[in-house]
């Protein structure tokens, strides 16, 4: 009786962490979408700094970073203030930096992260109109990346809360 108990409330201790599995992947891709959003949002604003503004790269960043907040505009802000120390470092050395340092900190996906790093290789040595250019063009691949994220969002949860349940009933029909 008591091994049969103790099988009962194994099963249901697999069939939960399994649950608990794709409860865990919904929130990444909560945050995943998140920082999107806020992605986007300090680009366009960092767009609008820099052609009506009339600001330095660094200056608008670190203005844009403090605006929008969170993990995003912190990670923005930490940008601009790095670019304006006197350290000599070139532009894109601390873009590169600051790319892994996002990878870090967010659930950003790596087409997200190549076009950060393309808008990097752009922005360094370019006249004002070709890196609005270039801002304007990352926007609007990064709403079209979105855009997939949202449609895609609730088959992939559905898809990775049935993979994780199946394999957990796998695993019970194996231990069984």
């Amino acid at each position: 009786m008591l091994l049969h108990s103790g099988r009962y409330l194994g099963c249901l201790g697999i069939l939960t962490a399994c649950i608990g599995l794709g409860i865990l992947y919904g929130k990444i891709m909560h945050k995943r979408q998140k920082d999107l959003r806020d992605l986007i949002e300090i680009l366009q604003l960092f767009a609008g700094e820099l052609e009506y503004g009339s600001m330095l790269l660094s200056e608008g960043m670190i203005l844009c970073g403090n605006k929008i907040g969170g993990r995003i505009g912190k990670w923005f802000g930490s940008a601009g203030y790095r670019l304006s120390a006197p350290d000599g470092v070139s532009f894109h050395t601390i873009w590169k930096e600051q790319l892994k340092d996002l990878h870090q900190i967010s659930e950003l996906p790596g087409m997200v992260l190549a076009e950060l790093d393309y808008m990097g290789i752009h922005l360094a040595g370019s006249d004002k109109q070709t890196q609005l250019q270039t801002i304007r063009k990352v926007v609007l691949r990064l709403q079209e990346i979105e855009r997939q994220q949202v449609v895609n969002f609730p088959g992939q949860i559905r898809m990775i809360t049935s993979l994780s349940i199946l394999a957990g009933l796998f695993l019970i029909i194996i231990l069984y």
